[in-house]
């Protein structure tokens, strides 16, 4: 499993470059990429997964939480999440909680042919009356609701189960 870097919550780039900055252990990086996921609880208090398709980048198979790479257009983290679950899900009223914490999570991104340094932020959110629905079939096989509590971590990217094994530890919904 990844280790998270850090829980304070960062608004911005200029945030994100300065908390790295100051910590103790800040991590090497390279050539870097922003990206935010957010696990959201349906209404029956399952944690809604993609599973990834051919088009993604990379963790094909694997289940992780929706999300995407920040844009420059955006003026937050949760505006970009926000953005994220529009594009992604479809949806317009979900609600982006708690920030959880940050991972590194470094890939080799197949559409751009190199390894990427990726720092993703992670939030919980809560499904609201819209349904989920799979708007990018080319990187996602499909949408699940699952159990927290009997998720196959085999299943599941590295990232997400980071994650995911936080949010059970700490007991956020």
């Amino acid at each position: 499993m990844k280790n998270i870097i850090f829980h304070d919550e960062v608004r911005n780039l200029d945030e994100l470059v300065d908390k790295i900055q100051s910590l103790d252990n800040a991590p090497t990086l390279n050539d870097v990429k922003i990206g935010v996921i957010c696990f959201i609880f349906d209404k029956e208090g399952k944690v809604v997964l993609n599973r990834r398709g051919p088009g993604a980048r990379d963790d094909i198979g694997k289940l992780q939480a929706l999300g995407g790479s920040i844009n420059e257009a955006d003026p937050d983290f949760r505006e970009s999440m926000k953005r994220e679950l529009r594009e992604e899900a479809g949806v317009d009223d979900t609600e982006v909680g708690k920030f959880i914490g940050a991972i590194v999570d470094t890939k080799y991104d197949k559409n751009a042919m190199k390894v990427i340094d990726w720092i993703i932020l992670a939030y919980v959110g809560k499904q609201g009356s819209e349904e989920i629905r799979n708007m990018e079939p080319e990187r996602c096989i499909g949408i699940e609701h699952l159990d927290i509590n009997n998720i196959d971590y085999n299943d599941l990217g590295e990232t997400a189960a980071s994650f995911l094994d936080y949010i059970k530890k700490e007991g956020i919904r």
